[in-house]
């Protein structure tokens, strides 16, 4: 048993809706029932870390739609896993529209940083470069540290190698679909086409990968 006391000044903190908010967004993924007077908040499962073939479409949606706060369906979805040169599992979407052709706000990072289960940033900057701010989903990482602070030399270095690593896996992503299936990438391109041209002319490290697409 744990008793936590509060300031007067935290007292909001006791309060239902508070710790709902709270749990719903730091341990919705937790893999042990997490409930609140009776009631069982962490409902949706950790999908990135189940076998491809046992996941259903509606269960990719739903998913998609919990963790963008979207109400559409996703137009593309990427889900895969890689050992080297660091443990990851990740799951990522692209949107149906691209709402920044709408004079909508810029994208913010949509990709949430974890490490198994647990969330370390709900909008990492540097997780993926800017040009692929449309993303939406999730990495998780075992070999990042809880406590990880993106400040210090070797945190830094982390989130550099995981940029590289998930970057270079989407745009193999991307050319598969060009090759695969040239009507969808169509659509893709018509809609998000903009960002590759930005890509292109900022990201130096991808730039021939880009250019091609």
């Amino acid at each position: 048993k744990i008793v936590v006391e509060l300031k007067d000044e935290c007292s909001d903190l006791a309060q239902e809706w508070k710790l709902k908010e709270i749990l719903t967004r730091y341990s919705s993924f937790v893999g042990f029932p997490i409930t609140l007077n009776g009631n069982k908040l962490n409902t949706v499962q950790a999908l990135w870390l189940r076998s491809k073939s046992e996941i259903k479409e509606e269960e990719y949606t739903e998913f998609y739609k919990f963790q963008a706060h979207a109400h559409d369906e996703p137009r593309l979805r990427l889900h895969f896993s890689a050992d080297a040169p660091l443990s990851i599992n990740a799951l990522v979407f692209v949107p149906k529209e691209n709402t920044e052709r709408f004079g909508f706000a810029r994208f913010e990072p949509g990709v949430s940083l974890y490490c198994r289960k647990v969330l370390i940033d709900a909008k990492p900057k540097d997780l993926f470069p800017e040009w692929l701010r449309f993303l939406k989903g999730v990495v998780d990482s075992e070999d990042l540290p809880l406590n990880i602070s993106r400040e210090t030399m070797q945190d830094r270095a982390l989130i550099e190698k995981l940029n590289k690593v998930i970057t270079k896996r989407f745009l193999k992503f991307l050319e598969e679909e060009a090759k695969n299936r040239a009507d969808a990438y169509a659509e893709f391109y018509t809609e998000f086409g903009i960002f590759q041209k930005e890509g292109a002319a900022m990201d130096f490290t991808h730039k021939d990968q880009i250019t091609k697409l």
